[in-house]
């Protein structure tokens, strides 16, 4: 797809040592592996965009559409959702078709509270855990979310949204209508919006649902304090299935399908393998290199007016929704196309130093887990300079869930592990070391 025709296909974790808890189910046995790239857990994922039902946390089949909205936001989805009435709590998580669905049932409560939500006042972290345990619902989007992209892809278009953020609650407040709560931890803290949602709505919408024991680390006591505060435990440890990986850039095909993505001369002479296998291909100021082990770099050194993967082909200034847009088609052209089981998500989103410049970062995400890869922790990144995409790394990935289940001990075993250690940030994702199986585990963050 060229240029102009992925913008009107549009238009319709920073450097840390991350450690790996390897948990038996059986006994305790801590395995300590040293990770070092770009993902961070807080920033380190994000929140879920589907492309058609492509991208996401959506229903494979499609039938889970999302709330409200078409087009991007019909696949825009959240890894863990609780609603919390007067009866307790009720979440889903690890489960992509129970959280698809959990959200098209309660995503149009947030798709009016975006829409009418007033400027953000900055709230403090006790505040923020107060409205955890009033009735209303939580997302967690598992990163930064963009907020403008949001509203708009809601169809609010709210200027009052800026920034972005990883979680949002909409709780009961202190008058007869909702408050909106937004958390960016890693952004600078939290906030809380008017809204024109009543209580009334909130209460009913929420009245329904029975149950299933959730909690907050946060509210659990000492024996939790190991984990990070807003990890949700419930009462069955989580089961994730052992998945099966391969690299899918073996087939002469699919690199046709890349070149045609990035709009090379699928059919081009300029191209020879270097020494290690790698294949490369130059064209004009552009130079793409095809590695064996599924690993794609992409550099053009003339970007500006006229270049080839440009954003906007005008004389007009993208919005920051535009680019996302853009990079995200690109991205599912490319690496989500041949992911298998596995969908794309945003990890974060980086506005660069000059006007026109960002670095986005998206990685794999199977059944509500994200996948930490070997080298950078990514599936994909793209900077991006003048409007135009400058460099890209892809590394291709293609999952399939098998019938073994990875063995991951409780979170409250898990918690007493880490404390042991003084670490934290801890996350559950599947590891792939490159092999063609990949396992779940709890990745940590050290504070070093």
């Amino acid at each position: 797809m060229g240029a102009s025709d992925r913008k009107r296909c549009v238009e319709k974790w920073k450097t840390a040592a991350i450690v790996l808890l390897a948990l038996s189910s059986v006994y305790l046995t801590l395995q300590v592996q040293l990770y070092t790239g770009g993902n961070k857990e807080t920033s380190a994922a994000a929140w879920i965009l589907s492309l058609a039902g492509r991208i996401g946390t959506g229903s494979d089949s499609g039938e889970s559409s999302g709330a409200a909205g078409t087009g991007f936001l019909s696949g825009i989805s959240a890894v863990r959702i609780a609603v919390k009435n007067e009866n307790g709590r009720y979440a889903v998580q690890y489960d992509t078709q129970e959280t698809g669905e959990l959200f098209d049932a309660v995503g149009n409560l947030l798709g009016e509270a975006v829409g009418s939500a007033g400027t953000p006042e900055a709230v403090s972290a006790e505040q923020w855990r107060s409205a955890l345990g009033r009735v209303g619902v939580y997302f967690d989007f598992l990163g930064r979310i963009p907020l403008s992209a949001l509203s708009q892809w809601l169809g609010a278009d709210n200027a009052a949204l800026e920034g972005s953020a990883r979680r949002i609650l909409l709780a009961l407040g202190d008058e007869n209508t909702a408050t909106l709560y937004i958390a960016d931890e890693a952004g600078g803290g939290y906030y809380a919006c008017s809204t024109a949602v009543t209580a009334a709505s909130l209460t009913a919408d929420l009245s329904g649902y029975l149950p299933n024991g959730a909690s907050f680390a946060f509210e659990l006591g000492e024996e939790y304090v190991g984990l990070p505060p807003y990890t949700m435990v419930l009462p069955d440890a989580p089961l994730l299935h052992v998945l099966s990986a391969v690299n899918p850039m073996s087939d002469e095909s699919d690199k046709e399908t890349l070149l045609k993505a990035l709009d090379f001369n699928p059919h081009t002479n300029s191209r020879y393998p270097e020494a290690n296998g790698t294949e490369v291909i130059i064209e004009s100021l552009r130079t793409l290199r095809i590695g064996t082990d599924g690993t794609v770099q992409y550099h053009n050194s003339g970007v500006g007016e006229g270049s080839k993967l440009r954003i906007t082909e005008d004389n007009d200034t993208p919005t920051e929704t535009e680019v996302l847009e853009y990079v995200l088609s690109l991205a599912q052209e490319t690496v989500g196309s041949l992911a298998g089981e596995g969908k794309l998500y945003l990890i974060d989103l980086e506005p660069g130093g000059e006007t026109g410049s960002y670095t986005l970062r998206l990685g794999y995400l199977v059944n509500g887990a994200g996948v930490y890869l070997y080298k950078d922790g990514y599936a994909a990144e793209f900077v991006i300079r003048s409007w135009t995409v400058s460099d890209a790394t892809l590394y291709f990935r293609s999952y399939t869930a098998t019938e073994t289940a990875s063995a991951v001990l409780p979170e409250r075993q898990t918690a007493a592990a880490v404390a042991a250690v003084g670490e934290s940030d801890l996350a559950l994702s599947y590891i792939d070391g490159g092999g063609t199986e990949v396992k779940a585990g709890w990745i940590v963050k050290s504070q070093s």
